[in-house]
């Protein structure tokens, strides 16, 4: 907390200081009984002191849990901001995102500023290969007559062939995979809010520890 005073007495820039600050403000921060103290007193002391405003987290009411059956839900982690960086970012908010990797929520902070869209660039997914009809596609696309007056011509129309498959392929599997993905992360949100008002029975348990697992799985994919 020292530091956390120290950069806000030093720095005349916008403050944004987001992340795990490991302390509870207030008795509604937690879902079991606690009572504020002084470290809860000294942290609202330098928030207040130095008009920091604490983001409303959407999505729920915690960000970490012990993930014991009967769980201890707490909001250690949060976003601060000061008034200048309100004032250039003013539509700024803080969402909880499903937590599956960690015992903590991950945090997604928006500005809502307009984004630029970029031209997507074609490229090769390893994770392609996990695929069953990969490799037979690939096989019969490049198995089928080419009319050309050399080998490199020949080569580079059953090249492009292949890619312009892989391109449209490619993303109708990505479209698949979002979709599924964004129904796993729906109904871990669900489990979520549920369990922050009362433990989860057995089978929904399970259901959770599933979706966890399937979203590691499609994250490992990704970074493959």
């Amino acid at each position: 907390m020292t530091e956390l005073a120290q950069i806000c007495y030093e720095n005349k820039d916008p403050i944004l200081l987001g992340g795990d600050f490991n302390i509870l403000r207030f008795s509604d921060e937690k879902n079991k009984n606690f009572r504020p103290n002084r470290y809860s007193d000294m942290f609202n002391l330098i928030i207040n002191s130095y008009a920091l405003r604490d983001l409303t987290l959407n999505g729920g009411l915690y960000t970490w849990c012990n993930n014991h059956e009967d769980p201890t839900l707490e909001k250690l982690d949060r976003c601060l901001m000061s008034e200048n960086w309100e004032s250039l970012f003013p539509l700024s908010n803080l969402r909880k995102i499903p937590r599956y990797l960690s015992d903590h929520n991950p945090l997604l902070l928006c500005t809502d500023q307009d984004k630029i869209k970029k031209n997507k660039t074609f490229s090769f997914e390893n994770s392609w290969f996990k695929q069953e009809d990969f490799l037979p596609k690939i096989q019969e696309i490049w198995g089928r007559k080419v009319t050309a007056s050399s080998a490199v011509e020949r080569w580079y129309i059953k090249i492009n062939r292949v890619k312009k498959f892989l391109k449209g392929w490619g993303l109708n599997l990505k479209g698949q995979v979002r979709r599924y993905k964004h129904l796993l992360q729906d109904e871990l949100t669900k489990l979520e809010k549920r369990e922050e008002s009362s433990s989860l029975p057995a089978d929904l348990l399970d259901k959770k520890t599933f979706i966890q697992t399937e979203l590691q799985k499609l994250l490992e994919e990704e970074e493959e």
